[in-house]
């Protein structure tokens, strides 16, 4: 397994990776300020404010060389905070840094120079909140291939119970500023999966605030791109389309 260290909760060192109870705090103190107006991710949806996840904020560089050479004071632990804030007039990505920890009494926007700042709502990684919205294309475009899947790589996703084939996503999601096209390629649901990808992926369009805007926009299977998951079947069919056959490991 992977090594591991022991951190003290009640005094972790500068370095240390931050505690649950200052996590905890950090969430209580972030969603009490009523300015920022965050819901908490239980309550969240995905048109909501929320905390997408917090790290260690590192000291500067002269704060922990003074502690770590001339016996200097512990650099202050201060956390940085990722929002997603969908709610806002104009959607964005948020980060603010927050401190001192355990017991934050301040925020400020974090804002490193050489990136954009704010992040722009677009380019921020999907979570779960998103996923499940993406699920039923995802599930439908399955269903609808569900016999070419069946025939062509002895496994399926679609009411699968066995031989289930699972998916991955990839990114970059465009390849020009402001979009999110995002590829799902699909393999066999073994161990390792990953080495074992079969000839089948779907684009999806889910740049829209209105995930009922959302559209699977091409299909590529065996080599092959088609418009939509009807195209593939119609020239499955006819015979216009190039068949796969994967053995069965």
């Amino acid at each position: 397994g992977m090594a591991t260290e022991d951190v003290d909760e009640a005094s972790p060192g500068m370095y240390n990776d931050l505690t649950a109870e200052e996590m905890r705090t950090v969430r209580e103190y972030l969603q009490a300020e009523a300015a920022l107006d965050i819901t908490p991710w239980e309550q969240a949806s995905f048109h909501d404010n929320y905390i997408y996840g917090m790290e260690l904020h590192l000291p500067p560089k002269s704060e922990a060389l003074a502690y770590l050479d001339t016996n200097g004071p512990l650099p202050e632990r201060q956390a940085v905070v990722t929002v997603y804030a969908a709610d806002r007039t104009q959607p964005v990505v948020e980060q603010y840094v927050v401190g001192p920890l355990s017991n934050p009494t301040r925020h400020s926007p974090y804002a490193p120079a050489g990136r954009k700042n704010p992040i722009p709502w677009h380019a921020r990684a999907p979570d779960a909140k998103e996923y499940a919205l993406l699920m039923p294309l995802i599930l439908l475009a399955t269903e609808e291939t569900h016999r070419i899947l069946q025939e062509s790589y002895g496994y399926t996703l679609h009411n699968c119970t066995s031989r289930c084939l699972t998916f991955g996503d990839t990114a970059p999601r465009g390849f020009s500023s402001g979009e999110r096209r995002t590829w799902f390629r699909f393999m066999r649901d073994v161990e390792g999966a990953f080495l074992h990808p079969v000839g089948f992926m779907i684009q999806i369009n889910h740049l829209s605030m209105d995930p009922t805007h959302w559209l699977i926009e091409r299909v590529y299977y065996n080599g092959q791109y088609f418009a939509s998951t009807a195209e593939l079947v119609r020239g499955y069919d006819d015979g216009t389309a190039r068949k796969a056959q994967l053995p069965v490991p």
